[in-house]
């Protein structure tokens, strides 16, 4: 079997096992969120979304509830702030691993968690340090990337496609430098996008992959496999304004925005260039011992791969209106 014949049976299983779960942008997998508002006089807005559980927040002992909705919001007051005081979740099941804890403090300052049944309370800070922010924002980043199937789609796409490893490495730098400018610029309020059109276009950046693989396997070679840097800049300004989209569900902090970015934006990379080893890995494994050639299967790829981003892109343009 040949090289490319491995990719397409990769890219053929790879895209099987995520269709019915793809998700569009976001920053982590997790479906359950906590909201907590700070608002003045010790008094906290607290606010459940995502799938029912029978999770509960545990404060310090000198709270006392004033409101309740059956929404899963709540208002409770503390004696005195929470500032360097810990707050925990209790309940974690095996459904329920992760959940995003979102405060929004007084002044404007974001404070991100990621807790679960091993981690499952956090000390809130009055402004979060600079290393705490650092921390976040890159696990963040990690967990945005392996919970966007179609940003990994698109990956995969130029792994198919881009047989020679000096053109991957300079399509995904490339595609670096277009997501890390278009995220920047949207989080500091530069330019903003709504998120349908741009989840809506970013399905179609893969649909158009897609074809230029089924083109390059009828042995004709389309603009990513001659021009792999411009199409992977191209598309990488629309995935910027995914991720920005995403991270503005989260919030930055104001005092530590700069860290936040990088620090999101290593994260990301981290992420990408471990899914792209363990692909080029199971690739290399695949070469010295499958020695067939079943020349359908890149065939059925590129379908399956075109089908699903085509599928994606129906759906989210309903959304745009």
């Amino acid at each position: 079997m040949s090289g490319k014949a491995y990719k397409a049976v990769l890219g053929f299983l790879f895209v099987l096992g995520l269709a019915t779960g793809a998700r569009a942008h976001q920053v982590t997998a997790t479906e359950h969120r906590l909201d907590i508002v700070e608002k003045p006089n010790h008094t906290y807005h607290l606010k459940w979304t995502g799938p029912k559980s029978d999770m509960r927040v545990v404060f310090p002992s000198d709270f006392q509830e004033l409101a309740s909705a059956p929404g899963g919001e709540r208002i409770v007051k503390c004696a005195q702030t929470l500032a360097g005081r810990e707050v925990s979740i209790e309940g974690f099941d095996s459904a329920t691993k992760e959940v995003l804890v979102r405060t929004v403090l007084l002044n404007g300052d974001v404070q991100v968690e990621i807790l679960s049944g091993d981690r499952s309370s956090f000390t809130m800070l009055a402004t979060p340090t600079k290393w705490q922010v650092a921390g976040t924002y890159f696990g963040l980043g990690v967990g945005h990337i392996f919970g966007g199937t179609d940003h990994l789609m698109f990956v995969l796409g130029l792994i198919l496609i881009l047989s020679n490893w000096k053109q991957l490495a300079f399509a995904i730098t490339s595609f670096t430098v277009a997501h890390s400018i278009t995220l920047a610029l949207a989080a500091c309020n530069v330019i903003h996008v709504r998120q349908a059109p741009v989840e809506s276009v970013i399905a179609l950046s893969i649909m158009f992959l897609a074809t230029e693989y089924a083109h390059q396997l009828k042995g004709t070679r389309g603009w990513t496999s001659r021009r792999p840097w411009l199409v992977s800049f191209s598309v990488g300004l629309l995935h910027g304004l995914g991720f920005a989209n995403a991270l503005s569900e989260i919030g930055l902090p104001h005092d530590e925005l700069p860290m936040a970015l990088l620090t999101f934006n290593l994260g990301v990379e981290a992420g990408q260039l471990t899914f792209v080893a363990v692909v080029l890995s199971i690739l290399f494994i695949a070469s010295k011992l499958i020695r067939q050639r079943p020349v359908w299967i890149k065939v059925a790829a590129s379908y399956t791969i075109g089908s699903i981003a085509a599928f994606w892109f129906i759906q989210r343009t309903f959304l745009i209106f």
